[in-house]
């Protein structure tokens, strides 16, 4: 049922959003010849979530970034790693039921 901007408004946030800041940051890291970067991810990136597809895809890729350029920048002395937590107590969780 969801439409394809709100997948893409998803994607655009979750995926490109971390495509740029990890670009601007390995920029400014390569130049200095040092860095770490942690990008925060998702369980649901790796494990996939019902009725979530457009969430799952885009930490998902996040994952596969961060593994990408962890290969790619480690030879200019720049760590990327990502974490990815399971549910965060956060006001937004507030509208959920408790036994979810």
């Amino acid at each position: 049922k969801m439409t394809e901007e709100q997948g893409a408004a998803v994607i655009n946030v979750n995926l490109k959003g971390y495509f740029n800041s990890n670009k601007t940051a390995a920029l400014h890291f390569k130049d200095q010849k040092y860095g770490k970067i942690v990008n925060i991810s998702s369980i649901n990136g790796i494990r996939g979530k019902f009725a979530q597809a457009n969430y799952a895809a885009s930490k998902g890729g996040e994952i596969a970034m961060t593994k990408s350029l962890a290969k790619e920048l480690g030879k200019f002395n720049i760590n990327v790693n990502a974490v990815a937590p399971g549910m965060v107590l956060t006001e937004m969780m507030d509208k959920f039921p408790p036994e979810f």
